[in-house]
């Protein structure tokens, strides 16, 4: 049996975005937990402006704090986009080794 690259290289293609799909989902689930973990204090922070319990000045510093620990929160995304990428990467590989299986008539 001859092998098929263009083919092989389409179907790991493939293999790549099923990966990606799947597991953005759980960068969704990830950025939603954040946010809402911080709801409560994002309202306090816009009650306690708009009742002018805080200075314009005040509430700039906070909403500065609240962006930079936003940021931190989310620089644990990079773990999870380094596993995403080995997902992608050992997804392909297994279409590849697949496909020299076959060839070889190793099933």
């Amino acid at each position: 049996m001859e092998f098929d690259v263009d083919g092989t290289i389409n179907e790991m293609l493939l293999a790549v975005k099923v990966s990606v799909n799947n597991d953005l989902g759980e960068v969704g689930k990830i950025t939603r937990m954040f946010l809402s973990a911080n709801k409560a204090r994002y309202k306090k922070l816009v009650e306690f402006r708009i009742e002018g319990k805080i200075d314009e000045a005040n509430f700039k510093a906070r909403l500065e704090d609240e962006k930079l620990m936003l940021e931190a929160q989310y620089n644990t995304l990079s773990i999870i986009t380094k596993v995403m990428a080995q997902n992608a990467a050992n997804a392909a590989f297994n279409v590849l080794e697949s496909a020299v299986k076959t060839c070889l008539k190793i099933i």
